[in-house]
């Protein structure tokens, strides 16, 4: 790699520089190396995939957070990008089980499966819990209203005027926007027993009903809704081969173990980050994939106006614990699992 004296990479080597490698930033960079951009991405860790990553124990190797995805099917998203690149039939996913992707095991002893469609989960929780049925429908159908205008609404800002005009498109998305899950739970008049089936995967964003906003469950919810699905190779194998199609594009590179502890701004525009063995890299267009707070106390808040401090005034989730098990001599079919 072209270092200059200084110690700083040339930036006429690469298009784009990424910090860190989410799964977001390795989809990010394998469309942009596919079209024929130089990508350099810098991850603090010894392996890609950030939330997404995988680590061996013994003769295994578990995903660290990532249970199923949704949009792997014809038509979604993943797919869509898999296509893109070319990698579709070497990276496939499994559909769970469509009766019951998630099973919640309730405290008096019932078990009530998720299946895909909201009637089947209707009825589902109307056989468990008798009389929750109805109040079940009118819970999802809100959720499925602010599902269908989020995705009509502009992906792009939009002038005051617009909110006048489009308000009746959008009156869901305007009723709601400050709701959380309970309030809705509340104004559907659910029991506990169902509300608790309802946040079977809820645990993903690692918040209670009362402070987790109902858009993020309802976009989590409505995207399982369509297809829950799981790598056929494992999780290690998709982010891997990601980060692997990344580096076999010349002129592209991932580099481990290098994090970055400093970024430089010169004006209103990122020069180049500094990582924690002293070296330093720039490209014509940075992007961070890191952690928001962090990155913009090394920038320095004091360079960005009021709105964005106010977004980045937010509250990290609470820890959560979490088994990883290796099981030998054990049928998981005998108990409901593996379908």
């Amino acid at each position: 790699m072209e270092t200059k004296k200084n110690g700083t990479v040339n930036s006429d080597r690469f298009d784009y520089l990424f910090i860190g490698t989410g799964n977001s930033a390795l989809t990010a960079a394998a469309l942009l190396t596919n079209s024929g951009a130089r990508v350099l991405m810098l991850e603090a860790h010894d392996i890609p995939g950030g939330y997404a990553q995988s680590f061996a124990w013994g003769d295994y190797f578990f995903c660290g957070q990532v249970h199923y995805i949704w949009g792997c099917g014809p038509g979604g998203k993943i797919n869509a990008f898999l296509k893109k690149i070319g990698l579709d039939k070497e990276i496939t996913f499994n559909l769970y089980d469509p009766d019951a992707y998630d099973i919640m095991a309730m405290p008096d002893g019932k078990r009530v499966g998720i299946p895909y469609g909201w009637e089947r989960l209707a009825k589902n929780i109307e056989e468990a819990y008798p009389g929750q049925g109805d109040r079940v429908r009118k819970f999802t159908s809100i959720i499925d209203k602010i599902r269908r205008e989020v995705a009509h609404f502009p992906d792009r800002k939009i002038k005051w005027w617009e909110f006048v005009v489009h308000a009746p498109q959008f009156w869901n998305l305007i009723k709601y926007r400050n709701k959380t899950l309970q309030n809705v739970f509340d104004e559907c008049g659910l029991s506990i027993e169902a509300q608790t089936v309802l946040i079977a995967n809820a645990g993903n964003f690692m918040a209670p009903p009362t402070t987790l906003s109902i858009f993020a469950y309802g976009a989590l919810m409505a995207g399982y809704n369509g297809g829950a699905y799981y790598p056929t190779k494992h999780y290690k194998f998709y982010i891997d081969r990601l980060a692997e199609f990344i580096e076999e594009h010349r002129g592209s590179r991932i580099l481990y173990k290098t994090e970055v502890t400093g970024i430089e701004v010169f004006g209103d525009k990122v020069t180049l980050v500094r990582t924690k063995d002293g070296r330093t890299f720039s490209a014509k267009t940075i992007i961070c994939n890191m952690d928001p707070k962090r990155a913009a106390d090394m920038i320095g808040l004091e360079k960005f106006d009021n709105v964005f401090k106010k977004k980045l005034d937010y509250t990290y989730s609470p820890s959560g614990v979490m088994v990883y098990l290796g099981l030998k001599d054990i049928d998981l079919k005998k108990y409901g699992f593996g379908k």
